[in-house]
């Protein structure tokens, strides 16, 4: 079996979640301060959200809405060991990995509260274009607001999400209906990720949003990861497990990245009676995690040792096309094409990974392609904004051409490299790697199809190439007696508090999510795996919590 690396290519949004996912395994043992701070900004506020207010008492629990399980919190259930599904001979295996498990309580289980507040977080108000001018000028970011125009199939009902977008050379702000997120690509020199510990990215993070005025509530300030930095809202006194904002800092200072998805303005639903921490504890010890009450996540602890990685990881090497400036450049493919919101500027085209500098009618042409493909030539330029093409010729293609892959065999001489996949079939590798050695053998993505203009029917147009490294056959199916599943043998439980958990529920009479700040139990401790656990626990007792929807 042959591993391949497939790059992700220039889709932001993309790689951004996967680095996060990426950093929680890198990182090692997580660093979670605690910083509880009300300080407050230099500038206004992102958005106006009134104080929270505990109201008196309800007397009559039967007067109280139900509220939804823990089933859909924001980012409850997870581990390092995985847990979730497992193939056993033809059976799909699901195990939990709080099955069975030993408690150890260490601390002492608090008497109080008896009751709290549950606040619905759904008020509709969104971010506007005004909004998003506004907080562009909070990053230094001016000039035309941008949304990204979509091709849509004839006859298709698919509203196009609007989402505000400005550029400023390597920087870049994305503002949605309910989030917003800031990116400088000066901050990833070639794409590289250089995370600063969070001794270090923790305050510089806070200053960079303090004076930015994005910090207009109380919040806790932690990392879960040793890197990244998270701020959640604290409510009456209580962190919202939802990291409102996270913000990542390159070893050289740089914030390179801030996300943010805003609890918006809390209206309390009632004053709420509780399952006693005590009566949490006894659930959590006889039925463990059921994914509806109790849920739980794991990360490294200090002990923690990563899997070895698979043999022949070490041989893996992965390059995409890089073009010297001056250079002329052959395209085939789909564009991404923004359109100013108040007409007040040309097009703003991406193809591939480069934009597009051009005439404003020819950009203007070409926007009218977006999502389909097109065949273009022009040179490159290495400039302050980034990869920039000068557009040459374009045209539209009337056969698609479909974007592939070949694995092949290189052989190089002093006078060209080709990719040889067969002893009928090879391409000539342009532009090939100066470390890309004569008989490695290569995966190779691209265009093969020589479109109208090309002289050289068998160049193959590639974009990414990458290493194959042979590893040892792996069974397709696992014997049941050869499954072993990840399982947490002992927990020791050190620390007991009352946090909030945030609900989202979706209503499709509205099309709508409401978001509900539902009180849980969180048990934190320790694993016989060398993992740091919170579990969490439904503090609203069972005739207040509503059934599940069918």
């Amino acid at each position: 079996m042959k591993r391949i690396l497939f790059a992700l290519g220039a889709t932001l949004a993309l790689f951004v979640i996967a680095y996060f996912a990426w950093s929680t395994w890198q990182s090692g043992p997580t660093v979670e301060p605690g910083v509880i701070s009300n300080a407050r900004p230099t500038a206004g506020p992102t958005t106006e959200i009134p104080a929270t207010t505990v109201p008196v008492a309800t007397p009559d629990a039967a007067t109280l809405p139900a509220v939804p399980s823990l089933a859909g919190a924001s980012g409850l259930s997870g581990g390092v060991g995985g847990g979730g599904e497992g193939t056993a001979g033809s059976t799909l295996v699901f195990t939990n990995p709080l099955s069975g498990t030993q408690y150890t309580l260490n601390t002492t289980l608090p008497v109080e509260p008896a009751s709290a507040v549950v606040y619905d977080a759904s008020n509709p108000q969104r971010f506007t274009q005004k909004d998003a001018v506004r907080l562009a000028g909070l990053f230094g970011l001016t000039g035309p607001v941008y949304t990204e125009k979509f091709y849509q199939e004839p006859g298709s009902e698919w509203t196009p999400p609007i989402v505000y977008q400005l550029f400023d050379g390597s920087r870049q702000l994305a503002v949605g209906d309910m989030y917003f997120f800031y990116y400088d690509g000066a901050g990833l020199p070639n794409g590289v990720v250089d995370p600063l510990p969070f001794a270090q990215s923790g305050p510089i993070a806070e200053a960079f949003l303090q004076e930015r005025g994005l910090l207009d509530f109380p919040y806790q300030m932690l990392s879960q990861n040793g890197f990244d930095v998270e701020f959640r809202r604290v409510v009456d006194g209580r962190p919202a497990i939802f990291p409102e904002i996270q913000v990542s800092v390159n070893a050289a200072g740089i914030v390179w990245n801030v996300s943010s998805n805003p609890l918006r303005a809390q209206t309390a639903l009632g004053n709420y009676p509780l399952r006693s921490a005590g009566e949490a504890w006894q659930l959590l010890q006889e039925q463990g995690a059921d994914f509806q009450q109790v849920f739980f996540t794991t990360r490294p602890g200090p002990d923690f040792v990563l899997p070895e990685p698979p043999a022949g990881d070490d041989l893996y090497r992965y390059w995409q096309r890089e073009y010297q400036d001056g250079q002329i450049v052959t395209l085939c493919s789909y564009p991404i094409a923004y359109l100013p919101v108040n007409g007040d500027a040309a097009p703003r085209i991406i193809v591939e990974q480069y934009l597009l500098a051009g005439p404003a009618d020819q950009l203007q042409a070409l926007s009218g392609y977006a999502g389909k493909q097109i065949y273009l030539t022009g040179t490159f330029r290495s400039t302050d904004a980034g990869k920039v093409i000068e557009l040459g010729n374009w045209e539209p293609m009337e056969n698609v051409v479909e974007y592939t892959f070949r694995e092949g065999t290189i052989a190089r001489d002093a006078s060209q490299t080709l990719l040889v996949v067969s002893e009928s079939e090879s391409y000539i590798i342009p532009d090939a790697p100066a470390d890309l050695n004569h008989g490695e053998q290569v995966y190779v993505s691209g265009w093969i199809d020589a479109p109208a203009g090309s002289t050289t029917p068998s160049l193959f147009n590639w974009q990414g190439m990458g290493i194959l490294v042979e590893e040892p056959e792996q069974p397709e199916i696992l014997p049941v007696d050869s499954f072993i599943p990840y399982q947490i043998g002992q927990v020791t439980i050190d620390q007991v508090d009352l946090v909030y958990a945030v609900i989202g529920t979706y209503d499709e009479s509205t099309q709508t999510t409401q978001f509900i700040l539902s009180p849980a139990w969180r048990f934190k401790g320790t694993t016989d795996t060398n993992e740091l656990i919170d579990i969490y626990v439904q503090a609203i007792p069972d005739e207040l919590i509503a059934p599940p929807a069918p």
